[in-house]
């Protein structure tokens, strides 16, 4: 936020992007969420912080979960094995559900690409952030090329 009110050109945030598609996704229910990231992405809360203000509340893995699925199964799809990453991405998917999540947000690039590769039947259900930033930045550019014809 200090840096897009600094800025002079528009910033589009990740974290707005993603909240844009999951209001379209899911009018009127969206969380609690279960967000999928890394250890660094959820200690600066990033997420947590701009969806509590949006009264939605945000349900993350637990150390023990991250040591036994999310850690080893981003590895695993680092290094090509994308059905064993899956697999212990799609079981770290199912603790969030377990504890109430209604919608996943998929804030780590291999989470996405692995529980596609799966067929994960938590994906209907999921946000892709990334894609969710890459299509608020197409719209934007597709906004002002229409301003500027």
């Amino acid at each position: 936020d200090a840096i897009a009110e600094k800025c002079s050109v528009p910033l589009i945030h990740i974290v707005d992007a993603t909240l844009s598609v999951m209001r379209a996704a899911a009018p009127g229910d969206c969380g609690p969420v279960g967000l999928i990231a890394t250890r660094g992405m959820l200690a600066s809360g990033l997420y947590q912080t701009r969806f509590k203000a949006e009264g939605i509340e945000c349900l993350c893995n637990t150390d023990e979960e991250m040591e036994q699925y999310f850690t080893p199964g981003c590895y695993a799809v680092k290094r090509g094995a994308i059905e064993t990453g899956g697999q212990l991405l799609e079981r770290a998917a199912e603790a969030l559900l377990a504890r109430g999540a209604r919608r996943l947000i998929l804030a780590c690039t291999e989470v996405p690409l692995a529980l596609d590769h799966i067929k994960s039947r938590h994906l209907p259900s999921s946000t892709d952030t990334n894609r969710a930033l890459a299509r608020a930045c197409v719209n934007y550019w597709q906004e002002m090329r229409h301003i500027n014809d």
